[in-house]
């Protein structure tokens, strides 16, 4: 709480999610589309200088009406990040560490940092006897060695998504476990498309195969609601129950209200602690109310134009069988 300069040091700089933008999603009856989650997340890190369209991670067409987002963590989802970025205290280093010295942290390019903390940050891994115990040779989806009846719930590794209905794992894992319900019930269905679905072979050389990227998972929704509209309608339903119970703990006027009183907390602060001087200018807090409802008129209306014309699609291709 105390520190005057935090490094972050990292061979990419991926994107956070700022808690409004995660409340946005989770809060979406049908997935948010891409292209309003970046101009969302881009409302706060214009705060910092940095063009979200133009990122490595954001994929757009020309016009910008589509999306996808890929990146090899999650969202981390948090305000205060781009705060202490704003305000210098962190700073963002585009490098690897090659060794320490005395109150210094040298990077590979012969770059040096003072510090006299260090915080290695190493993530996760899975659970290296998991493989063996279902026997992993391959996945097709994520079903393991193409058995229906034997469906694997796993953390993904990553994002890679166009469309956005939660930043968290939940959501995800609600739509995987009705879409396995779905098989379960009749395990012919799978039979059906299972050679279709992305498939992965065992990496001897991997302890934790079961673990799936998330273009895997992207892949495997899309080919299966695409050849199974009731399943599709299935999802619609959970996404839309989330959404309800999500809005009713988390109504918006309550949670902008408190990630503003966090916002000017965390200021305060920074400001008591003498990381920032105590007359800095308070930066305002880039959502509001009124633009967070006109984002999500827009995103709704797109959302109802892009299903009219799948519709109208689909019955023009009828006719013509």
């Amino acid at each position: 709480r105390k520190s005057k300069k935090v490094y972050v040091v990292c061979r990419h700089r991926h994107l956070a999610g700022p808690k409004m933008v995660s409340w946005m999603v989770s809060g979406a009856a049908v997935p948010l589309p891409g292209p309003y989650v970046v101009e969302a997340f881009q409302m706060m890190y214009s705060l910092l200088g940095v063009d979200v369209w133009a990122h490595p991670v954001v994929n757009a067409n020309a016009d910008r009406s589509s999306a996808i987002l890929t990146q090899t963590t999650t969202f981390g989802v948090t305000d205060i990040y781009f705060l202490a970025c704003y305000y210098k205290v962190c700073e963002i280093v585009n490098g690897e560490i090659e060794k320490l010295s005395k109150g210094k942290v040298v990077l590979t390019d012969g770059k040096e940092l003072e510090c006299n903390v260090i915080m290695k940050c190493l993530g996760s891994t899975g659970a290296t006897d998991f493989d063996e115990i279902i026997g992993f040779q391959f996945y097709q989806g994520w079903w393991v060695n193409g058995d229906p009846l034997l469906p694997v719930v796993a953390p993904a590794k990553g994002v890679q998504a166009k469309n956005f209905a939660g930043f968290s794992l939940a959501p995800g894992y609600a739509g995987m476990i009705v879409t396995n319900r779905y098989i379960l019930d009749d395990p012919a269905r799978f039979l059906g498309v299972r050679d279709w679905l992305p498939k992965t072979t065992k990496d001897d050389h991997y302890e934790c195969n079961y673990i799936y990227k998330g273009s895997h998972v992207l892949a495997t929704m899309v080919i299966l609601q695409g050849q199974f509209p009731e399943l599709t309608a299935e999802l619609a339903e959970a996404d839309k129950l989330k959404a309800e119970k999500h809005m009713k703990a988390h109504p918006l006027e309550k949670h902008l209200s408190e990630c503003l009183a966090e916002w000017k907390m965390y200021i305060k602060m920074m400001k008591d602690h003498g990381q920032i001087a105590a007359d800095a200018e308070e930066i305002e807090y880039p959502y509001t109310k009124e633009n967070i409802e006109e984002m999500l008129g827009r995103a709704e209306k797109t959302i109802l134009e892009d299903y009219e014309k799948a519709m109208a699609k689909m019955a023009k291709k009828a006719g013509k069988a």
